[in-house]
């Protein structure tokens, strides 16, 4: 991940699945709350839960990388503002940038984030530290990563640190009030969806998604690659010759067309496809020997997590 892979957005339209369309867009502001992570662990599904409550938007990109990336955050502060521009009055807006709970691969994020938004709310999910940093090394096999779990140990150690979620909630709470930031477990969303998106939509103060609402998960198993290679092309596309004197003649809607192809219709094509097979043939099967190592490595901070948040955690850890 670089600052070449991502691209300031062009202003349009309210996206229609991106909360309610009301009569008028407000100016560049700041965010109200942030997913914060953890990368691969639901991310996308609650971006896209947020996208289709009438009371709140979403920034397009999905995840801006502003406060994890030097060059990204040296855009300046109205170019981040301005991936808010497009929120209706009335409306929250946020991001869900996964890298904001990378430290100490991104060791600045919590600190500049605090800074500029002392009262925006976080939001950070959470799965099985174990399942979670496999699907990580999946995702990086896939793009050029380490081929061996043991590679990854070597070369890449903040992705086990990722799933150390205790070390990155307390790296946070050394900047932020304690009050503004929620945590919740995917298996919480997966199990009774309904109690758990209504814990979300009470902590930012808005009101209940509507009786009925299905989780819409836009990418099935495998398939967040597929997506994160949508954008990554976008991104090729928006520095391609002309690109951007050629967005002046499209309508807003048209643009709005474009990425929703790049990042809704890739997972479903035979790219898409073809994404989920190449990740599953390149990476390393998880034994028991290496998952023993994981458990080693990660239980000790599981179980602070589990007093941290008050809830019985023992069944991600190893069992005897």
């Amino acid at each position: 991940m670089n600052a070449d892979m991502i691209a300031a957005p062009s202003a349009a339209k309210p996206d229609p699945r991106n909360g309610s369309s009301h009569d008028s867009a407000t100016q560049p502001r700041d965010p109200d709350f942030i997913i914060i992570g953890a990368m691969k662990a639901g991310t996308t599904t609650l971006y896209e839960c947020f996208r289709r409550h009438p009371s709140l938007m979403m920034s397009e990109p999905k995840e801006p990388n502003y406060f994890s990336i030097d060059e990204v955050y040296n855009h300046g502060r109205d170019w981040y503002r301005n991936l808010f521009s497009g929120a209706a009055a009335g409306q929250l807006c946020g991001e869900a940038s996964a890298s904001y709970t990378r430290y100490p691969r991104f060791p600045e994020t919590a600190q500049r984030l605090a800074f500029d938004l002392p009262n925006v709310k976080l939001i950070y999910i959470l799965r099985n530290p174990v399942e979670r940093f496999y699907s990580n090394y999946v995702f990086d096999t896939a793009f050029g990563g380490p081929r061996t779990l043991h590679e990854t140990f070597e070369q890449r150690p903040y992705v086990l640190e990722t799933s150390r979620y205790i070390h990155q909630i307390r790296h946070y709470l050394q900047y932020v009030p304690a009050a503004n930031l929620h945590c919740l477990l995917l298996e919480d969303l997966q199990s009774d969806a309904d109690a758990a998106l209504g814990r979300l939509t009470s902590f930012l103060g808005v009101a209940p998604f509507e009786p009925g609402f299905k989780i819409e998960r836009a990418f099935h198993r495998g398939q967040p690659q597929a997506a994160r290679m949508g954008n990554r092309l976008l991104a090729v596309a928006r520095k391609a010759p002309g690109a951007k004197l050629a967005a002046r003649f499209l309508a807003p809607e048209t643009r709005q067309a474009i990425r929703q192809a790049f990042r809704s219709s890739l997972p479903e094509s035979s790219l898409g496809k073809w994404v989920v097979r190449r990740q599953l043939a390149q990476a390393e099967p998880l034994s028991d020997a290496i998952r023993r190592q994981l458990h080693d490595e990660l239980d000790g901070s599981t179980r602070e997590l589990e007093s941290f948040l008050g809830r019985d955690l023992s069944h991600w850890c190893w069992k005897a």
